[in-house]
């Protein structure tokens, strides 16, 4: 992946060139726990008992999905974001920047919880400027350095759920 990457690939050809040429017949759930876990993913995602809620749960979601569109979540994160997932950042008074999806407010209190899985209580009156926006909280470039059987992999043990 990383030749498709460094030549300015863009997404959906490497979704494409993944649907082509990835050994789906041989992905192996093992080796993709693997990678699920080599690339944090459940810090973010929970899966079999396991990792946080900061974006989806993701059992049942390659099924629902379907190879492609999974992909397409993976490589181009930010293509189609759930209002419920959007990404909000608050600057504070200090400066500091908190980047995270809220998930209460009220007059007194706003908690966000961020992309480490941590739940952050803010002061509404520390926040200078927030602002949501239709973009995710996954990042990009989550399967770099990964070689096509590695993706089979993990979306092969994906597909478990």
């Amino acid at each position: 992946l990383n030749e498709a990457l460094e030549a300015g690939v863009a997404g959906d050809q490497l979704i494409e060139k993944l649907l082509a040429t990835a050994p789906w017949d041989s992905g192996d759930p093992k080796r993709g726990k693997a990678v699920f876990e080599a690339r944090s993913c459940g810090s973010c995602h929970h899966l079999d008992g396991g990792g946080q809620r900061v974006g989806p749960d993701l059992k049942g979601a390659a099924r629902r999905l379907g190879r492609r569109s999974l992909l397409t979540e993976i490589i181009l994160p930010d293509r189609l974001v759930a209002k419920r997932y959007y990404l909000t950042e608050h600057i504070l008074k200090g400066g500091e920047v908190v980047q995270g999806r809220s998930v209460y407010s009220a007059r007194n209190a706003l908690v966000t919880i961020t992309r480490q899985g941590l739940y952050r209580r803010l002061d509404p009156a520390a926040i200078v400027e927030s602002r949501t926006r239709a973009l995710s909280l996954m990042p990009a470039g989550l399967l770099s350095g990964l070689e096509p059987r590695a993706v089979a992999d993990l979306v092969t043990y994906l597909e478990k759920f």
